[in-house]
């Protein structure tokens, strides 16, 4: 019983997330402006606290006419090319689906976390831009190392292929 709760708890932090990146790249792609854009990530964040970073990048280069990356709370450097990025690259890749990245060290705060992605189309299919929203995994290892099942056993959050999302040694993960 103990284990379902703590499945329910990471899956409702997930669930939370994975719909609001959805919703947001429908409403995005049917209305596409920059103050769209603005007004989601704007008002998302301050409800879901379990994002500490949500972020839109058109096709276009922000350096170019009719292009704009909206990040909150950050300004992305110059090196930094969303398309090139391997939450983009992943979204891209399953085009229309809700993506989940590997673990990896956040550019922003140089945290683990793991990226939310969404391509978004406008209402001919054409590919206009991503949404990503990125979880600080670190929230979710201490969840799950805190969770005792007894006091010989230790929780670990593990991926289909056997790697290790959460575990006390990083090092691991």
């Amino acid at each position: 019983m103990q284990i379902e709760k703590l499945s329910e708890q990471v899956n409702s932090n997930l669930l939370m997330t994975t719909g609001l990146v959805s919703d947001a790249t429908q409403l995005i792609g049917q209305y596409h402006s920059k103050e769209t854009a603005e007004a989601i990530i704007l008002s998302s964040v301050k409800i879901h606290k379990e994002i500490f970073a949500l972020y839109y990048a058109t096709v276009i280069s922000r350096y170019e006419p009719g292009g704009f990356c909206i990040y909150y709370d950050w300004v992305p450097p110059p090196t930094w090319i969303p398309t090139q990025r391997p939450w983009w690259k992943a979204a891209e890749a399953d085009k229309g689906n809700i993506i989940f990245t590997d673990p990896y060290v956040d550019a922003q705060l140089g945290g683990l976390c793991i990226t939310v992605a969404k391509t978004v189309s406008d209402s001919s299919g054409k590919l206009i831009g991503c949404m990503g929203a990125d979880i600080d995994v670190g929230a979710m290892v201490q969840l799950v190392n805190d969770y005792k099942i007894s006091e010989s056993c230790r929780t670990y959050l593990i991926k289909d292929d056997g790697t290790y999302v959460t575990h006390p040694d990083n090092d691991k993960v």
